[in-house]
Parts: C-alpha cells; sequence; structure tokens
C-alpha cells in the first residue's frame, strides 16, 4: 500500500484528497485523473520505471505497453535529421493527455505529456519539485510562454505547451494550469534544446541557459520576470 494524493477536478478547482489504494484499484474506478502526476513508482526524473539516460527503448516500450492508463496503440517513430532518432508517441485512455519518448542510440533521455494534465502550478511545486528558475518567452503571436526549468535534476512543467499561446491574464499563480511535464537527462540539455526538445523556438540568447532566471513567485509576469526574444 502506498499513500497517494488524488487530484479530483470539481467547480471549485482541485481538491487533494489523501487515500490509501494500490494502483491497479485506482485504474479499475477511474479515481485516477493526473496519476502520472503523483502516483509515482520513482522518483522524478524517473516516472513509471522510466529514467532518462538509463532506460532503453525495449524497456520503455514494454513499460508503457504495460500501464493500464495509457491506452494500448502507442506509435513509434524515426527521424533520420535528429541527434534523437526515435520516439515513442502514447495517450492516455481518456484522451485527455499524449506523451512522448524521445531516444538516442537506443537510450531514453525524454519523456513529456501535454494536455489536460489535472495538476496547476502548486499541486506539481507540492508534489514533483518547487520552482527555482524559469524561462519566459514571447510567441510569434504575442503570447507568453512561461517554463519552470530545473536542470539539475532534469524536469520542466510549463503553462505555455508547444504552440499554445496562454496567459493572456499576464499572470502566474498557484491555480494557473500545468499543461506541459516533461523529465529529461540533464547531460542532454543542450541537444535536446537543438532539437526543439526542451522549448518549443530557438531564444534570441546565447547561450541558451543565459534566459534561466530565479523563480520570483506567483504574480504579474512582466513585473516580475524578464520576458526572452525569439530568433
Amino acid at each position: 500500500m502506498t499513500l497517494i494524493l488524488l487530484f479530483l477536478v470539481g467547480g471549485c478547482g482541485y481538491k487533494i484528497i489523501p487515500t490509501i489504494m494500490p494502483t491497479d484499484d485506482c485504474m479499475k474506478d477511474s479515481t485516477c485523473d493526473g496519476v502520472f502526476v503523483d502516483n509515482q513508482t520513482c522518483n522524478p526524473p524517473c516516472w513509471q520505471g522510466l529514467e532518462p539516460g538509463v532506460t532503453n527503448f525495449e524497456e520503455t516500450e514494454a513499460i508503457l505497453k504495460s500501464i493500464e492508463f495509457i491506452n494500448a496503440d502507442i506509435v513509434i517513430e524515426e527521424f533520420e535529421e535528429y541527434q534523437f532518432k526515435r520516439r515513442i508517441n502514447f495517450h492516455s485512455e481518456d484522451g485527455k493527455w499524449s506523451g512522448w519518448a524521445y531516444f538516442d542510440n537506443d537510450i531514453l533521455y525524454k519523456i513529456g505529456f501535454g494536455g489536460e494534465l489535472s495538476a496547476n502550478f502548486v499541486t506539481v511545486s507540492e508534489n514533483i519539485i518547487s520552482p527555482t528558475s524559469v524561462i519566459v518567452m514571447r510567441d510569434h503571436r504575442g503570447g507568453l510562454l512561461f517554463y519552470v526549468i530545473e536542470l539539475d535534476t532534469g524536469i520542466m512543467f510549463t503553462a505555455g505547451y508547444g504552440k499554445t499561446t496562454l496567459l493572456a491574464s499576464n499572470r502566474i499563480d498557484p491555480e494557473t494550469p500545468v499543461v506541459g511535464l516533461s523529465y529529461f537527462d540533464p547531460t542532454k540539455a543542450d541537444e535536446l534544446y537543438l532539437d526543439h526538445l526542451l522549448l518549443p523556438y530557438f531564444i534570441d540568447v546565447n547561450p541558451w541557459t543565459d534566459s534561466i532566471q530565479p523563480w520570483l513567485g506567483y504574480g504579474t509576469i512582466t513585473d516580475r520576470y524578464e520576458v526572452t526574444g525569439l530568433k
């Protein structure tokens, strides 16, 4: 038995309900929304036994196919022109979120999730990692993309995922939804950046890591953080 914190979405927002149940029972009675965030079998940046920089392709494929809340119809793609030449695509059984696992030389170096993750900034901060550093960008359409990026541990989460323009309010608050989460091998951060697998754009800072700034808490983004331009 393990202690699991389940996030239930209701009219009043997220509620944290402590309960004790094995993972299989959680699957059977459909109480597993956001289970990949809060029901861990290993410590992040490991997820459900998948550890960036360690787990190989065959192990990753087998683990993904064994997880009950993942649709069994996973897709494998090959990319000759990139360093990370192989990717596994998968999604939740209910279709609310998708996942991607990236490989180089048959080793997993990043696993990411996007969509309705049933989590917000405060729940991720309390259950996965407390923010210490961020990157803030303004995309080509003028929207803000806000990334918490922890290079030492290989964890990143965001309120602006991929090409999605969010944060019209120009604020980060505890209840701001997290729409992207990824675990990666910190030793491959530069290569992941060059393959657009850390950030959706190349940024106008060289080296790109100079765009990382301290987490200064919740509130108005442009009052607290410098916004990085794009190349």
